[in-house]
């Protein structure tokens, strides 16, 4: 609208669904507000063609790749099974369904992880809703163990974790597998 030029980055591996992004050009009835895709790579790409759209495309590739490649190994911590889970999201087509699957995702992870003996877990929420309450009356409610975090940064967490539990789609699956940890 004023002219200025507007850069879009995933910050997600986002598993590429026919979404349409009016932002990106997709919905030809809306002026696209986004003038360049900051692209991670081909997926990227092929999620750009699969929902039409129209700007231009620059492959920067991931943006935080490098910052783990520079990083010298964690010292050892002397916790074993330390599991880190990352809060479950619905994707984008199915918002009726996000708290329900939040809910539900929370409890069956962490009642596995306590009958496969890792007792140390920290669950970590995503830094926009919900609030971290939701989840301390729900692991109030069933018996569950475990650190509950919202507000530190995923790569304050990892160099502790043995593995990482979370969804494909989210961002700190990339995270994880940048700083050399198994993510499930």
């Amino acid at each position: 609208e004023n002219g200025i030029p507007v850069d879009y980055i995933w910050h997600s591996p986002y598993v590429p669904e026919r979404l349409k992004v009016d932002a990106l050009g997709g919905d030809p009835r809306c002026p696209p507000l986004v003038s360049r895709q900051l692209s991670w790579g081909n997926t990227n790409d092929e999620w750009l063609n699969a929902i039409g759209a129209v700007c231009q495309r620059v492959r920067v590739g991931y943006p935080l790749g490098e910052a783990y490649r520079r990083a010298s190994p964690p010292p050892p911590t002397g916790k074993v099974g330390r599991v880190l889970v990352i809060e479950h999201s619905a994707l984008g087509l199915d918002l009726g369904a996000v708290n329900a699957t939040k809910y539900s995702y929370f409890v069956t992870v962490m009642r596995l992880l306590k009958t496969k003996g890792d007792k140390d877990a920290i669950f970590k929420v995503h830094p926009g809703p919900p609030r971290k309450e939701y989840y301390d009356a729900i692991a109030a409610y069933f018996g569950i163990d475990c650190e509950i975090i919202k507000y530190r940064p995923l790569r304050e967490l990892l160099p502790a974790a043995e593995f990482v539990i979370g969804p494909v789609h989210s961002g700190a699956m990339a995270e994880a597998l940048a700083a050399d940890k198994r993510y499930f």
